[in-house]
């Protein structure tokens, strides 16, 4: 008992002996749990039974193993019995969640190249996104993005090699062509539900002028229609309202994806064609944290070797946060 306290069961440990030894088996049940170390110590209550090896003193036993990811693991006591005797076997299990992540999008984006050389085609060929960007000369930024206009003060020229200072939404920006940066998370939240192509509340499906529309709704102090394509006012209202909703102050995790702002730069720094916005993932970094679980269970055996039984493994969920 753990005195009304929540549980997760995890897995059973389960005891039985042969003629020769016993056996102290733990077994994770729940995938997302694995062993780090195994702990037994057994006690007799009477001086019927001698244990061999790891005496440590009369009648007891103590074994402690420490595990890399296992599943199972089985402690084998060896024993003579000299005749049916009641044991104590106290037993404990560490064990370390598997799918435990979390990021660090700070940390993630001081880890961004300063520069790279774009190049940007409008629109991407399979119409999912206002433009379509290549990268080199980017680390692992390197290869094909779909991207938005942040800014319509500029033109961009296609096709055209642009060196580009790159910036992480949550640093300062060093320029002042963008009039409402503050929307920046809701933006970067929009584009992390993948709306283009999916059906909207209004029988036709979200386009990507309609995620450009508001982009330029959200950053900038003017709007147009051109190069959108089909878009439509009702569905860019009900993408705002959800993102006012679920997007403010949001903060891309795992499995999510970060916004940069890429601005085409002269050798002087000077803003020398329109800003460009693109998503990239965020690195999941597996996160330790740690719960022991413990059972105490008392063991007869009986001369037919044949004695077996199962406690289960549980966790206390003070011990852990999830």
């Amino acid at each position: 008992g753990n005195d009304g306290q929540a549980e997760i069961l995890i897995g059973e440990v389960h005891i039985w002996n042969d003629p020769l030894n016993l056996c102290v088996k733990y077994r994770i049940t729940n995938a997302d749990w694995r062993l780090s170390r195994t702990y037994v110590h057994v006690s007799a209550k009477t001086d019927g039974l001698s244990l061999k090896k790891s005496l440590l003193h009369s009648n007891r036993y103590e074994s402690e193993k420490f595990h890399s990811g296992l599943r199972e693991f089985t402690h084998l006591v060896k024993i003579n019995w000299v005749a049916p005797r009641e044991l104590n076997v106290e037993v404990y299990a560490d064990v370390l969640p598997i799918h435990g992540y979390t990021s660090d999008v700070i940390g993630f984006g001081e880890t961004l190249p300063e520069t790279i050389s774009m190049s940007v085609v409008h629109p991407s060929p399979d119409r999912h996104a206002y433009s379509l960007l290549t990268i080199a000369e980017g680390d692992f930024l390197d290869g094909f993005h779909y991207s938005w206009c942040v800014d319509l003060d500029r033109k961009i020229k296609q096709r055209f090699w642009y060196t580009a200072d790159v910036y992480s939404i949550f640093e300062e920006l060093p320029y002042f062509f963008m009039e409402h940066p503050e929307n920046l998370d809701l933006v970067n939240w929009i584009l992390n539900q993948n709306f283009v192509g999916k059906n909207s509340p209004f029988e036709e499906k979200f386009t990507f002028g309609d995620i450009q529309r508001l982009i330029w709704d959200l950053l900038d102090n003017e709007n147009m229609e051109y190069g959108l394509g089909p878009w439509s006012q009702q569905r860019v209202d009900y993408i705002l309202a959800e993102a006012k909703v679920n997007g403010e102050g949001f903060i891309p995790g795992c499995n999510q994806r970060l916004m940069l702002i890429l601005v085409p730069v002269d050798e002087l720094k000077k803003v020398i064609a329109q800003p460009l916005g693109i998503v990239i993932p965020v690195p999941c970094i597996p996160t330790v944290q740690q719960a022991t679980a413990s059972a105490h269970v008392v063991y007869e055996s009986d001369d037919k070797w044949g004695s077996f039984f199962a406690t289960p493994i549980r966790l206390n969920r003070e011990n852990f946060p999830f």
